[in-house]
């Protein structure tokens, strides 16, 4: 797998991710405005499976990079495991500035898979603030693809 290949893979990830919390985020908000939003209930639901799936994922590498600072998390490619760590200077960054430092990566994963969320307002920061992260991780992965614009 050449560097290049790896930063295209990651940067689709990251698109899909932020694709997902763009769908669940305007979901949630019309929900809140009191706009019928049934009519793409599916792509909220596969939005939230694709989110899901990697919020769990996450949990797991960021909670392996925590036992181990020092090394390179096992079976995850080096851009994965280098979310992971700037996820975990997120929430020790003093004074917090994001939402996510407020919150565990299984605590959003229960609030995003909730049927009806009691805490709509807090769910929304926590996606703008991932998404904002995935953004920012991204844009390292197109610089490499593409180069410097």
């Amino acid at each position: 797998m050449t560097n290049a290949w790896l930063s295209a893979h990651n940067f689709e990830r990251s698109y899909r991710l932020v694709s997902a919390i763009n769908t669940i985020s305007i979901h949630e908000k019309l929900k809140g405005s009191g706009v019928n939003d049934e009519s793409r209930l599916v792509e909220v639901k596969q939005a939230k499976s694709c989110l899901l799936d990697f919020l769990r994922s996450l949990n797991d590498i960021v909670h392996d990079a925590e036992q181990n600072p020092e090394r390179l998390v096992e079976g995850v490619d080096p851009r994965t495991g280098d979310l992971a760590r700037r996820f975990l200077s997120v929430q020790k960054q003093q004074p917090q500035t994001s939402a996510l430092a407020a919150v565990s990566l299984a605590e959003l994963s229960d609030l995003v898979e909730a049927e009806e969320v009691a805490d709509t307002e807090r769910l929304l920061k926590y996606l703008r603030d991932l998404r904002n992260l995935l953004e920012d991780h991204a844009h390292s992965d197109i610089v490499k693809v593409l180069g410097e614009v």
